[in-house]
């Protein structure tokens, strides 16, 4: 018999790694999210680039100078032609010369001389407006109020203010630098009916700010005076910041649409705020007094 071979004995070397070769199932599994093999998906679509030519440059220039020539025409034609009315009520000078658009009875009452006879409140400081329509007013017949010149847009106005204020995010004793200067009044006379804290009861107002309390009361109610401070809507109009230095705000509106030429308004206006600028009502169409009074200087910008 043959002797049997010795075992064989493991030789020592360099591990071999092994790879799986992939199935048709994990090969799937890795390609789900795989974009199709399109030219849209792959973003190789053809595009096409023009080359900025003489022709193409001047072609260019042409179309645009007639768009904003067509432009500034509309505005121009809007404004000259805009059914709007305009009739200052506190300067007596603008009072006692000839205003084309209405008269003012008992003017000198709407006049504020000073500061001091500022909200007042009171009924001794009541005229009354009265504007005839000389054109037919289709829709609706809106009422503006305006300041000029009042600056909203200027830098230190617009960030005196705590916005988080206007949404109850605000606790009695908190501190801010956001509304100085107006933050809280010394005078331990304004605390009647308020709550006052510190040593000198001062008098913390809320909101606080030189936008809010600078907020403009002249009034001219022809129903029941509406709810005051945050939850007043001409509160939240008056927050929202004019970019130019004429203030236009809208105010309310006729109740009656549709108001034909000869109508007759009449409005009794209390003056409350001081300035040193002219006040007047305005009575028209919402987006003809977005134009009128600068829809010249938009029409000359257009061009």
């Amino acid at each position: 018999m043959a002797a049997p071979s010795p075992p064989k004995t493991a030789t020592a070397g360099p591990e071999v790694a092994t790879f799986a070769i992939p199935t048709d199932s994990t090969m799937a599994a890795k390609a789900k999210n795989r974009p199709d093999d399109s030219n849209f998906t792959q973003q190789t679509l053809p595009m096409w680039t023009p080359i900025l030519t003489l022709r193409w440059s001047v072609g260019v220039l042409v179309v645009g100078t007639i768009a904003c020539f067509a432009l500034g025409g509309l505005v121009l034609h809007r404004s000259i032609n805009s059914s709007v009315y305009r009739v200052v009520y506190d300067s007596l000078a603008a009072v006692e010369s000839n205003q084309s658009d209405g008269r003012v009875a008992y003017a000198d009452k709407c006049h504020l001389a000073t500061p001091r006879e500022a909200n007042s409140f009171s009924g001794t400081k009541t005229c009354f407006v009265t504007i005839n329509l000389q054109r037919d007013i289709v829709g609706d017949t809106l009422v503006f109020y305006e300041l000029s010149p009042f600056y909203q847009n200027h830098r230190r106005y617009m960030t005196s203010q705590l916005p988080q204020q206007y949404m109850g995010g605000w606790q009695v004793g908190d501190t801010t630098s956001a509304c100085d200067p107006i933050l809280t009044s010394p005078s331990s006379v304004l605390c009647n009916g308020t709550l006052c804290y510190g040593t000198n009861k001062s008098r913390q107002h809320y909101p606080c700010g030189l936008i809010t309390s600078d907020y403009t009361n002249s009034t001219a109610w022809t129903t029941a005076s509406p709810g005051t401070g945050v939850e007043n809507e001409f509160f939240r109009v008056w927050v929202h910041l004019a970019a130019g230095n004429v203030l236009r705000k809208p105010y309310g509106r006729v109740a009656v649409r549709n108001l034909p030429a000869g109508t007759t308004l009449t409005f009794a206006v209390q003056s409350n705020y001081y300035t040193d600028g002219t006040v007047p009502v305005l009575v028209g169409r919402m987006h003809l007094l977005k134009l009128v009074g600068q829809g010249r200087k938009l029409s000359w910008s257009a061009k």
